[in-house]
């Protein structure tokens, strides 16, 4: 768990272990089946996306709209990585590419940007695809394709609820984390009263779920829950709603542009409460955004900050600097990197 107080960021360590939002599945039979080298004079290799010098993966995300950026980011982390490791002579001799397309978070574009990539560009996976709302619908598809769709930043129960052989996830749910943080907030900062805004998509609801069920269990019900929705650049009626409420901590479900607007609608108010929120809200970026209203923010980290010393993280900065220059670290092109 992050807090931000004054100008300087206080960890404090959390052990954060979770197993259920994570899957394992045999090698699939479609585009994700093992690569070995092409010998000389061997016939062509008939793994989709594949070929005797490259491998073509897929990426969907937000490349407009109002969360454009945050996806972007996360793009750009992962042409980091490809790009380094095409340096390095790629996969067993064969660059790596990606194909990118905008389904600017709607789930009918994120439909028919998933078909174009399996059917007409005919990737071997999907990598890293950003949002929620672009993956749910097409969980099906993908199992009937039998595509790969690996580490997409969508972490909501439905990747893994029920066992889906072709999704591999790596980020604990949005509801593993508000149960987390909501816990955190009763426990060890002794909140009386909690109230949470949240966007009002699948990955807000499993949030929300997951802080009902741990305040519930307290003996505590969410004195007011405030949705909003994505786009929303007006958030006084919402924060309002809030402070009315009189809470001691507020649970924070947004992404980092949306926590930066809703912390500093808070400032405006000369209200300051404990917010808490998941691990998106701990991007440096939304400190950045928020300044000095970010004061006071806890955030879960659930893996290593960007400017953290812990290995590798030296090399990724490097590689961000080297191949994407001018982009400053974040945790959504760390995630990209990573993936």
């Amino acid at each position: 768990m992050w807090s931000f107080k004054k100008s300087t960021a206080l960890i404090l360590v959390l052990v954060f272990l979770i197993s259920a939002g994570c899957t394992s599945a045999p090698a699939p039979s479609g585009g994700g089946s093992d690569i070995k080298p092409q010998a000389q004079n061997q016939a062509p290799i008939n793994v989709p996306g594949v070929t005797a010098t490259s491998i073509k993966l897929g990426w969907s995300g937000a490349l407009s709209g109002p969360v454009a950026s945050l996806c972007e980011d996360e793009l750009k982390g992962i042409k980091s990585y490809l790009q380094m490791v095409n340096d390095r002579g790629g996969v067993n001799g064969r660059k790596l590419e990606i194909v990118a397309e905008d389904d600017a978070f709607q789930p009918v574009k994120a439909v028919a940007s998933f078909k174009k990539l399996v059917e007409s560009d005919q990737v071997f996976a999907i990598l890293a695809n950003c949002g929620a709302p672009g993956t749910i619908p097409n969980l099906d598809y993908v199992e009937q394709q039998k595509v790969p769709v690996l580490f997409p930043y969508a972490p909501v129960q439905q990747m893994t609820n029920p066992f889906r052989s072709q999704v591999f996830m790596f980020l604990p749910s949005v509801s593993d984390q508000f149960k987390i943080a909501t816990s955190y907030a009763i426990k060890s900062l002794g909140a009386k009263k909690l109230v949470m805004i949240y966007q009002n998509d699948q990955l807000g609801q499993d949030g929300l779920a997951g802080a009902r069920e741990v305040a519930e269990k307290a003996g505590l019900k969410l004195a007011a829950e405030v949705p909003f929705d994505r786009g929303t650049r007006d958030f006084s009626a919402h924060v309002l709603k809030l402070k009315q409420a009189e809470p001691t901590h507020v649970l924070l479900m947004a992404v980092q542009t949306d926590s930066a607007l809703i912390l500093k609608e808070a400032q405006k108010l000369g209200w300051k409460p404990s917010f808490l929120g998941y691990s998106s809200v701990g991007d440096p970026t939304t400190i950045k955004l928020a300044g000095s209203a970010a004061e006071g923010l806890y955030a879960l980290a659930v893996a290593a900050q960007p400017g953290d010393n812990a290995p590798g993280l030296a090399e990724f900065r490097q590689n961000l600097a080297k191949y994407q220059p001018g982009v400053d670290p974040s945790v959504m092109n760390l995630y990209g990197y990573t993936a």
